[in-house]
Parts: C-alpha cells; sequence; structure tokens
C-alpha cells in the first residue's frame, strides 16, 4: 500500500545486520586495515550521514556476545537515525529490543520487525542492506564450536543430546549433537555407534543461517509492496545464480558481489544523499546500483583500498527478468550438456574446462564455477550446443547488468595461465559445481544441495543440475 503521492515518495532504508562478538569484543579489527567491518566503524558511518525529509533510516542489529563459544548473549536491537539538538549530532535511537536467539537465522522474525518497521515510518520505496558474512546460498552463518575436534564419549555428558544417528558404514556414524546450552546443533563424524535418542521437544535442529529462500519471505511479507527497490548485499559470494533465482520476486535490483568483499563496502552516503537532494526525481532501483558501483573506485581511492576493491567483482543486475530469459535456458542447456557427456571422453573435456573458470567461495566449498566462463572454454572446442548456449547466456544476463566493477587482481598469483584467465573475468553466472568426489564438502551438500536438506537452494529444485552434475562424476 502506497501512502505518498509518487512524485515526492518516501523512503525506508533498512540496515540488517550480524555481529558476532568474541569476548565482548568484535571479530574484527578496530584498525582500517580492511577485512569485515567492525560494528563500531559501522555506526560511525552512519552516523555521518546526511537526514533528509524523504527518508527513514534504521539499523537491525542481531549482537551475540560469545565466550568460549557459547552465546552468553544474543539480543536484536533496533534503532532509528536521528538529530538530537542537544548534542547537535547524529544518533541512532535506540527503538525495540529483541531477545529472540538467532535472530538473524530466523525469516519470520525478520520479517515481523521489517513490518513493524514500515509500519511506524510509513514509505512507498525501500532499500535494504545486508551485513556479514555471505555463504552465496544464504547469509549470517555463526561460528559453532568444532565438535569434530573431541572424541564422541566426551560429547555424550550432561552438556549434549544426540538428536539422530546416521550410519555411514560399519565403523563410522553422523551424528546430530546438540549442546543443552545453547540449543545448537553440531554436525560430527564419530566411529562409534550409540543408540539413537528421540529428539528432545525444545531442540533447535535448525542451521545457523539465513536462505536466500528465507530471506526472500522475509521480505515478501515485511514490505508493503512484497518487495523492495534494491538490496545491497554486503555479504561474500552473493551474486550468483542461486541467490537471483530466489530474489527475483521480490528485489528488483540487487548490488552484491561474485567473491570477497570486506570493509570499507559502499559508499552510503552516495546513495544517501542521491535520494535526498533529488526530492522530485523519480529514482528508481537502477539508479541506485549505478550509484553503488560509479562511486566504488572513487570510494575505495579516497580512503586507500585502491588495492582490495582490485580484488572484488561487484554487480548491479535487474532481477525482473531472471525467470524469463535465464531459467528456460538453464533447463534447456542442462538437458544438453548432460547428452553430450554420455560420451566418456566428453566427461573429461567438461571436467578439464572447469578447471580454468573463474571458481566462488572456493576456500569454504560452496564451489560456484561462472557458467559463462564454462561455455566459453568448451566453445574453443567448436561444440555447437556450447557456442550457441555461451553466446544466449552471455547476451542475456549482460542485458540485466546495469553496471558492474570487475577488479585487476580477482585471480589470486601469477603464473603461465594467469594474463589468459583475466580475459575470462567473472560474469555473475555463480551455479555449484565441485571441482571432484575428493573435495566434495559433506556439510555443504547436506546443508543446501541434496534434494531433502534443510536449505536446498530453490534454484536447484527446478533444474535438474545436480543430476548432471553426478552423472559428470558417475
Amino acid at each position: 500500500m502506497t501512502t505518498h503521492d509518487e512524485d515526492f515518495p518516501k523512503w525506508n532504508i533498512i540496515f540488517l545486520i550480524y555481529a558476532e562478538l568474541v569476548d565482548g569484543a568484535s571479530e574484527a579489527s578496530d584498525s582500517d586495515d580492511g577485512g569485515p567491518i567492525n560494528p563500531k566503524q559501522l555506526e560511525k558511518v552512519l552516523k555521518q550521514l546526511n537526514i533528509y525529509e524523504n527518508q527513514n533510516i534504521f539499523t537491525i542489529k542481531n549482537e551475540v556476545n560469545m565466550v568460549d563459544q557459547i552465546a552468553a548473549q544474543d539480543h536484536t536491537y533496533v534503532s532509528q537515525l536521528s538529530y538530537n539538538p542537544k548534542s547537535k549530532q547524529n544518533e541512532l535511537k535506540r527503538i525495540k529490543t529483541l531477545k529472540i536467539k538467532n535472530f538473524d537465522q530466523k525469516y519470520k522474525s525478520i520479517q515481523k520487525v521489517f513490518s513493524w518497521i514500515n509500519k511506524r515510518a510509513r514509505a512507498n520505496k525501500f532499500i535494504l542492506i545486508t551485513w556479514d558474512h555471505g555463504s552465496a546460498f544464504g547469509i549470517f552463518k555463526k561460528s559453532v564450536a568444532d565438535a569434530q575436534k573431541h572424541h564422541i564419549e566426551k560429547l555424550l555428558d550432561s552438556k549434549f543430546d544426540v538428536l539422530n544417528e546416521q550410519k555411514i558404514d560399519d565403523t563410522k556414524s553422523f551424528y546430530h549433537i546438540r549442546n543443552k546450552q545453547i540449543g545448537r546443533r553440531i554436525d560430527f563424524f564419530g566411529g562409534k555407534s550409540h543408540k539413537k535418542r528421540d529428539t528432545p521437544k525444545d531442540a533447535d535442529t535448525s542451521i545457523e543461517i539465513l536462505s536466500n529462500d528465507h530471506l526472500a519471505k522475509a521480505i515478501t511479507r515485511g514490505f508493503p509492496n512484497g518487495s523492495v527497490d534494491a538490496l545491497l548485499m554486503l555479504n561474500c559470494d552473493m551474486l550468483n545464480l542461486h541467490t537471483c533465482y530466489s530474489l527475483c520476486n521480490c528485489v528488483d535490483v540487487l548490488i552484491a558481489p561474485s567473491g570477497a568483499i570486506a570493509w570499507p563496502g559502499y559508499d552510503f552516503t552516495s546513495v544517501v544523499n542521491l535520494i535526498g537532494k533529488n526530492q522530485g526525481l523519480k529514482i528508481d532501483g537502477k539508479m541506485i546500483g549505478a550509484k553503488i558501483i560509479d562511486t566504488l573506485h572513487p570510494y575505495y581511492q579516497s580512503l586507500g583500498f585502491e588495492e582490495d576493491l582490485s580484488r572484488y567483482a561487484i554487480f548491479a543486475v535487474t532481477l525482473k527478468d531472471f525467470k524469463k530469459k535465464i531459467l528456460p535456458f538453464l533447463k534447456f542447456f542442462t538437458i544438453e550438456i548432460k547428452k553430450f557427456i554420455l560420451n566418456g571422453d566428453s566427461k573429461v573435456l567438461v571436467r578439464d574446462y572447469r578447471t580454468e573458470c573463474y571458481v566462488v567461495g572456493e576456500k569454504w566449498g560452496y564451489y560456484l564455477i561462472d557458467l559463462c566462463n564454462l561455455l566459453r572454454n568448451m566453445s574453443t572446442s567448436k561444440i555447437d550446443f556450447a557456442i550457441n548456449s555461451f553466446d544466449y547466456l552471455d547476451a542475456a544476463f549482460r542485458s540485466m547488468i546495469i553496471e558492474s566493477s570487475i577488479g585487476k587482481k580477482i585471480y589470486p598469483g601469477n603464473g603461465s595461465s594467469y594474463e589468459d584467465r583475466l580475459n575470462i573475468p567473472p560474469t555473475g553466472t555463480g551455479i555449484y559445481f565441485f571441482p571432484n568426489i575428493i573435495n566434495i564438502n559433506d556439510d555443504v551438500v547436506r546443508e543446501f544441495i541434496l534434494p531433502d536438506a534443510p536449505f536446498s537452494t530453490k534454484l536447484l529444485k527446478v533444474v535438474p543440475w545436480i543430476d548432471f552434475i553426478n552423472l559428470l562424476y558417475s
């Protein structure tokens, strides 16, 4: 429901922040030397923003104090940027406190706060900014105590319950273990079998992450129009085909990195000023996306972070045509490449070409390869369907890109293939594709890839991509 004349729109700009503090201090250093931003640094930036009549700025900060890897305190604070006439300074005035554990991983709780904010401050234009770690398939993953450092006998004391056991073979089982103190599920491979227990009624067996699909639900149900004009993700690895499909119905423009990103992030001042100084102009998500990309270089240069920007690939893309332009192609291409690799030699060829693609999230086992890169590589072998597929996907996704910033040092190191790889930069078309059976990350597969995984990515439910992957490595 709109409450303002479209000629004079009102904006709500909402920061959704996850701040995990280790022993009371930020996980990031206080020095401005790159890396994850300290919450204090972010607050300092926000307090320096100009306040305009045509916009409201809110923060939703889930602050978790970790002591010995246990959440000693887990509170969420909702604040609004306002001017304090007494101090003659801006302040983030706290307007709501929530004591909900794992708030930033619970989309129903998030959507309620979105709705509460949007009822408190009526608007018809919206920007959402997410801030903390990204994992390609979701955001805000918490640190978890490493159960694999302990023997199963030590875990099964008064502090832990075994929720269930899945036998891998005669000597090894996979356990779901709950820490009673924090209600946290831990996955653990052990070598001793224990009798399966009933799952406690109060057990929280959810994975501690806000998946792309759940973020989409929070936006759809928490904003008046069921969508936001722009989503700025300061979370690593989030510009990919999985994210785009999950969010295409509720986000007009997505600004996110295909790979890493860290402090200083985006120039929020430029966006706030663009909206505030042009109250008679119909600003939209595309203009927001263009502004973010255009200001990256001068912003990083002014702060002395040009070297960091050279390692980032950041895109601003429109999502409204994803289902029409990209989804049918992915279904078609998956069928065609499955036919192609029925020939044993073709399997080897595809595996080889995969190694020269831009990879997202390799360090963590997410293994998203750039699909356009793969098709371009395959095209060099004069494979007709690959040539046609590359031409289509390259043109289709480019038509969705508003602007992009591709650094000159996106590939680590150097060597004989380094210069050649620079000629195939990332295109934003990341899709899950692990390199081999040996390096597959079992946690990623269990959490996101299997059909019955708790957070199975929506794209893999409608495109038979995993059938192709399984066939390739069979």
